[in-house]
């Protein structure tokens, strides 16, 4: 029986201990510190996840309001003794099950094309439709983008169509405070929120 915690300041230790080990190249780089409090662009959530006395690995989901209509797959990962036993599908299954009773059409997610086998042979065990980014203003092009329908019984899955993603600025958020954020790149992210409220009460309303 997997249990799934929600991810607070009191035990973000242990979820940045797990994220080490899920996770050790880009442990550096992208922190889930910075990814829970800098998101000036998506919002977000991360669950612990446990099996008995023992943590396990990670999920969480964030969307973007510019793109109200889909939930993105973040930080999710199993720690290297608990994988090939079914754990990432059945945690993978718990997080697209949450986003379908979130009303979300789409369930997506980004993940490097290259040097990364086992993960692109996981997600295409699952069906879910593949397709490459070659955005104009992300300067990322070895990424390939996995898109799943929250309808049961919608076959058709929108393609994303190379939407800018805001890798950038993500990985700017995750090197820098808020503050250096906003005055290099002068964003109105608030904007985007006060345009939003419907979807970010929806928001804070599953969340609570």
């Amino acid at each position: 029986m997997l249990k799934f915690i929600s991810v607070q300041t009191d035990n973000l230790h242990i979820a940045q201990e797990i994220q080490k080990k899920v996770f050790p190249k880009e442990y550096q780089n992208d922190t889930l510190e910075n990814s829970l409090t800098s998101t000036p662009e998506y919002l977000s959530q991360f669950w612990l996840v446990k099996k008995g006395k023992k943590f396990i690995g990670l999920t969480g989901i964030y969307f973007y309001p510019q793109y109200p209509k889909d939930a993105w797959l973040n930080w999710f990962g199993v720690i290297p003794e608990f994988r090939r036993k079914g754990y990432g599908r059945k945690i993978f299954n718990r997080t697209y099950a949450y986003v379908r009773r979130l009303g979300f059409d789409n369930f997506r997610l980004y993940t490097d094309a290259k040097d990364n086998e086992n993960t692109l042979a996981f997600y295409r065990s699952l069906k879910m439709k593949e397709e490459k980014y070659l955005p104009q203003q992300d300067d990322f092009t070895d990424i390939l983008i996995f898109s799943k329908s929250c309808h049961p019984f919608k076959k058709r899955i929108h393609a994303w169509n190379n939407k800018y993603l805001y890798i950038q600025e993500q990985l700017l958020l995750s090197q820098n405070n808020m503050i250096s954020y906003i005055k290099k790149k002068k964003s109105l992210s608030l904007l985007i929120f006060l345009k939003h409220p419907s979807i970010l009460w929806r928001f804070a309303e599953c969340f609570s």
